[in-house]
């Protein structure tokens, strides 16, 4: 299994057709544009899978300022929404984002001047989201605190209001912060659309604001102020939170075992940051709104191996444990990108932090292990779960560089990750606010890199999954696997080295089931790997089917039971029950057993239940 990401089935089979050339040009320095085509996916089943998953080859934009999603066939995802701060080009036919899988672009200031060429004023709300911040509050509460003092100085909302945009304090005042949600989603809706109908997911990023206690009440009063001023207009909103801690922040450090062998903290009962009703909660869900995962990844690693290696390949082990590489600098985008001291370490460290925080929103949200998609607390069955990116690091936590372009395999796999887990995906970046003009401009003032190539990388984790999207409705079963982030990963098999991100769903297609795959193996440093067997859960897992009683045959190679054979006479089990289990064991082959081979079950195993027919009607 490679680092990069991977998309799998059990039956799918996907057709990679070529498409045909982009038109040439080249940024401000002379770099031309980099317009190999992405092939076009084409689902189709088949009987067994593609090892390497949904992947194609695909070169790296090197050219500044350049973005160019036509090196994308159309394509669109049915389940999800992506939601990009851009770029946003001068260029009609450059701005292709809503046919490649973007439901919407940030209305930034510059990208929503009047007179600019292809101004975001002019695109509908529906393709629309913003972010709106502290400053944008404190003056407009100035401003309402005016107006409301004028119209009657006695106004009961004046104070909080005043408090709010002098002091930069919340208040816990509901009816003062409802009117300011309406006053600032009127005024912004003139600003960021050409028919005063705003944008449809609005945003709100307070993060200077103290009060801090009374953020999720004054939040959500917000969005309800903002819903209402929409409603008025015969327009709605879907609020997407950020900034609210609607997460488990701390996931790395609240990842150990309670007294070295229960459960991990983040599992604690007063760890539940949806536990019960709130304001924001309560806007999101009356707004069938977006309650997010704001993280981001503080460090970045290119194609460099991530663990010192022996001349074989094997790990380089000290005290037990394998040696995380160092660099002084990557290469991507065309570019050298600086690296500091520890960042590989970081970097996989990042992306397993990130997985147990999706995997805890769901947790959070089903109230118990999240077994299926269905499993919801009523007060949030209106909302979904969303997941942040930026399309640069966020330097954090030791991390001191900012704003360098994630490599192409670290956001194609964080991506890949969340579209798996999240119904929303936001990805966030200041560095192209610029005024809209042509493909290859000089934008080094905004942002040093210009790397906009990699949201060539984000959109072609969106082309690989949506390969997939005949499948992807109706409710689903979970399949977690292991906890992605446990004891810090720091013990003996849960170190990064020893278990990949898997991600798996049950799904049902033409009446039939369905098992999809997210799997990422960054400790492999792209080279091939094959996991040995957990015998012991093998062995529970055949055992406990057998007694059930339930259980018609399993399939399986007879390298694999001779194998679990083995594993079962060593721990206890005798020889008669296992000679009426297994066909193939140490004495050779026998017919007529429980588990049995077929061809075609190497690296699986299959099993057929009883049904009601093979009852004799009676229910199964």
């Amino acid at each position: 299994m490679s680092r990069l990401a991977l998309l799998l089935l059990l039956l799918p089979i996907i057709l990679f057709t070529p498409a045909s050339a982009q038109t040439a040009g080249t940024d401000y320095m002379g770099h031309p544009f980099v317009t190999q085509k992405a092939p076009a996916l084409k689902f189709a089943v088949r009987t067994a899978p593609h090892l390497t998953g949904i992947d194609y080859p695909f070169a790296e934009q090197t050219a500044r300022s350049v973005a160019l999603f036509d090196r994308f066939p159309p394509f669109t995802l049915s389940d999800r929404r992506v939601h990009l701060s851009g770029p946003w080009f001068g260029v009609d036919s450059a701005n292709s984002h809503f046919t490649h899988g973007i439901t919407s672009v940030e209305a930034m200031p510059n990208y929503r001047l009047p007179d600019a060429p292809a101004s975001v004023r002019k695109v509908p709300a529906s393709h629309k989201w913003q972010l709106m911040c502290d400053p944008m509050f404190w003056s407009r509460a100035a401003s309402l605190a005016d107006e409301l003092e004028k119209a009657n100085p006695n106004d009961d909302r004046i104070p909080a209001l005043r408090h709010f945009a002098t002091k930069h304090e919340f208040v816990k005042d509901e009816r003062a912060f409802t009117e300011l949600g309406q006053a600032l989603w009127i005024s912004e809706c003139m600003q960021s659309d050409e028919k005063s109908e705003g944008v449809m997911y609005p945003c709100i990023d307070i993060e200077c604001t103290g009060g801090w206690e009374h953020q999720r009440d004054c939040f959500g009063w917000l969005y309800k102020g903002m819903a209402a001023a929409a409603s008025e207009r015969g327009v709605k909103i879907i609020p997407i939170s950020y900034g609210q801690w609607t997460f488990e922040v701390g996931a790395l450090w609240t990842s150990m075992r309670q007294n070295g062998t229960g459960d991990p903290e983040y599992l604690l009962p007063e760890k539940d940051f949806v536990a019960s009703p709130d304001p924001t909660l309560i806007a999101l869900n009356d707004n069938h709104g977006v309650v997010s995962m704001d993280g981001y990844m503080q460090a970045i690693w290119g194609k460099e191996p991530l663990y010192k290696r022996n001349l074989d390949g094997s790990l380089v082990m000290v005290d037990g444990k394998p040696v995380f590489n160092e660099a002084a600098k990557t290469t991507c985008y065309g570019q050298d990108i600086p690296i500091e001291p520890g960042e590989a370490h970081h970097c996989v460290e990042d992306l397993y932090r990130q997985a147990i925080r999706m995997y805890l929103m769901h947790y959070r949200f089903a109230g118990e292990y999240p077994a299926n998609s269905e499993l919801c607390k009523p007060f949030l069955k209106n909302t979904s779960i969303g997941a942040w990116t930026r399309i640069t690091n966020e330097g954090l936590l030791g991390i001191n560089a900012n704003d360098r372009p994630l490599p192409p395999w670290q956001i194609e796999t964080l991506v890949g990750m969340y579209l798996m887990t999240a119904r929303d995906i936001v990805s966030w970046s200041s560095d192209m606010n610029v005024p809209s003009g042509p493909l290859g401009a000089d934008h080094r003032k905004a942002w040093q890199y210009e790397a906009y190539g990699v949201n060539e990388f984000l959109v072609k984790a969106l082309h690989r999954y949506s390969a997939l999207d005949p499948i992807h409705k109706g409710p689903f079963q979970w399949c977690w696997f292991r906890l992605p982030m446990l004891n810090e990963n720091n013990t003996e098999g849960d170190r990064y080295d020893q278990k990949p991100l898997i991600i798996g769903k049950i799904r049902t297609y033409n009446n039939k089931p369905w098992l999809e795959l997210f799997a990422s193996y960054p400790a492999a440093d792209g080279k091939p790997t094959v996991d040995e067997i957990d015998w012991q859960r093998m062995w529970f897992v055949v055992d406990t089917l057998e007694r059930s009683g339930q259980l018609a045959a399993i399939f399986m190679a007879p390298q694999l039971q001779k194998k679990l054979y083995q594993y079962a006479a060593a721990h206890g089990e005798s020889e008669a029950r296992l000679e009426h289990l297994f066909q193939y064991g140490p004495k050779g082959s026998h017919g007529d057993t429980l588990i049995r081979y077929a061809s075609g079950h190497r690296d699986h195993f299959h099993v057929r239940f009883i049904t009601a027919r093979d009852m004799g009607g009676k229910d199964s």
